[in-house]
């Protein structure tokens, strides 16, 4: 049994995104009003993050006018917000690679970073196919990709097989693969019993 607190910490909003981005095939079928966000978990000794969130301004004008998002504010903001230094953060784990998912490793300098190796994989191979197939690299951001690279090379980065237990005490990652991504992946917090865990 794990003693964490969590947060759920939202960082922008797509008021009209289409359903048909999240329920393949839904074509025509409206429009969602969508938040952003991310999880943070304190405990056991650890600061950690479930997926990175948003950075703000850089991507400012691309987010506005690619996604429609408002009231966005990067995540290290948010981590601030609750009193938290984005410094002291030790681990983030990423549930994707999305844009919105990954899309501020920069502002957490010290996480080593959890990931599914066929996530990596996936979306490396993707970007490195030619721009007739450039649908295939939808939802994820080049940029991202070189700022994990980077992390990597500096030993940061730990790529999982499938799923792993205790990735920090109490905190399980399970497989979704070739779900919403390549390689996605949930997280679970284990408490003492099935209304103290957390997915």
């Amino acid at each position: 049994m794990a003693d964490y607190s969590i947060w759920l910490v939202q960082t922008g909003m797509m008021p009209d995104y289409p359903v048909s981005g999240i329920l393949y095939g839904a074509h025509n079928e409206g429009t969602y009003r969508v938040p952003l966000g991310f999880v943070v978990i304190k405990g056991e000794g650890h600061i950690a993050l479930v997926d990175c969130g948003i950075r703000f301004p850089d991507h400012d004008k691309d987010i506005r006018e690619l996604y429609s998002v408002e009231v966005a504010r990067s995540s290290d903001d948010g981590v601030r917000a609750l009193g938290l230094d984005p410094g002291a953060v030790d681990t983030i784990i990423l549930t994707h690679a999305h844009w919105d998912h990954m899309g501020n490793l920069d502002g957490f300098p010290n996480a080593r970073v959890i990931l599914g190796e066929s996530e990596l994989h996936g979306w490396t191979s993707a970007v490195s196919l030619p721009a007739s197939m450039g649908f295939l690299q939808g939802g994820v951001d080049i940029v991202d990709l070189h700022t994990l690279l980077d992390r990597s090379m500096r030993g940061m980065v730990t790529l999982i097989d499938g799923g792993a237990a205790d990735v920090l005490p109490g905190v399980d990652v399970i497989p979704a693969h070739e779900t919403h991504t390549h390689g996605s992946q949930f997280v679970h917090i284990r408490g003492a019993g099935v209304d103290d865990s957390w997915v």
